[in-house]
Order: C-alpha cells, then structure tokens, then sequence
C-alpha cells in the first residue's frame, strides 16, 4: 500500500505511515519490504533527518488506506489497517515503542540540480534474513525524527511511503 505524499511538518518528529493488525485478527502479516522517498527540494545546512521503524500502541488519527492485492482473487484481511497523514489538519497520533531500524534518507546541501530520490529501505536486513512478522494486537510505526526543526522543514522535505506485506491465516 504506498501511502500519500506528506509534506515536512517544521518539527523534530513526524508520524508518516503505520501499519496495524488489530487485536482479534486471524492472520499474521509478514512485512516484505518497506521503503521510504524524500523529495528533498531546498538546501538543506541542518542534519539529514532520520526514518524509524517502531513499534507502536494508541494509533489514531490519518486517513485510513484501502489495501490493494497483487493476486486480484484474494483480500486483505479487514483487520489489516494503514494510516497516513493528510496535509496539516488530520495527522497520525500514536505512542511510540521501542525502534526497530533507522536511517537516513536524504540532504541536499546545495539546490542547484534536481536529486532523484532512491527507495530507501526501512527494515533491508531484517526483512533479508528472516520473516518480519506484526502479530494480531500489534502495530509499527514509521516515524521521522529530526535534530532540528529546519531538518523536516515544510518547503522542503516531500515523504512517501510504501509498505507489500504478505497475509497468512492463524488456525
């Protein structure tokens, strides 16, 4: 599911994408990859800002995405839920847990040329080696945490966020 396209905030942290599976649900979802662009737009001179991956409880707020499928004779499970900031006015709340994987994803120092913005994976190793894996009653969170508040300034930083997971039924 990718999410919109979020616009900095002018401050230290920002919630961008979360994905949930609610308690009560019957499967399992198995995270594939998940990837992160920043169209950076202006210079940069502060520090590159950082996109975490945590856990998460108290998720609220956002737009909720539908989930497309790759294989159109199957669906996602209802209890599946991804969030993703609108502009300003309808923003992601949630209680961060602990960090799962962290990264920088861009700083442009000088705005003469147009940067192409790279899919930066958000858990590359994790997902590599081993299954990746939110349980029923478990949600992450992707975040981005700034030294400053010019490090995810408004005229700058455009976020966009997708995530591909795989569904399997608990018996």
């Amino acid at each position: 599911v990718p999410g919109l396209i979020t616009l900095g905030n002018d401050a230290t942290t920002q919630n961008i994408y979360t994905l949930a599976n609610k308690v009560g649900s019957r499967v399992n979802v198995l995270i594939r990859r998940a990837t992160v662009q920043v169209d950076t737009i202006a210079s940069l001179t502060s520090v590159a800002p950082l996109v975490r991956c945590s856990r998460a409880t108290a998720i609220s707020g956002g737009a909720i995405l539908s989930p497309s499928a790759y294989d159109t004779t199957e669906s996602s499970s209802s209890s599946v839920e991804i969030r993703t900031p609108v502009y300003d006015g309808f923003p992601i709340t949630a209680t961060l847990g602990n960090p799962i994987y962290q990264q920088y994803c861009g700083r442009l120092h000088t705005a003469a040329e147009q940067v192409q913005a790279p899919d930066n994976n958000i858990l590359p190793t994790l997902i590599s080696s081993q299954d990746f894996i939110v349980r029923p009653g478990e949600s992450i969170l992707f975040h981005v945490a700034g030294a400053t508040t010019a490090s995810n300034s408004k005229l700058s930083n455009y976020w966009w966020l997708s995530c591909e997971w795989e569904e399997y039924p608990i018996s």
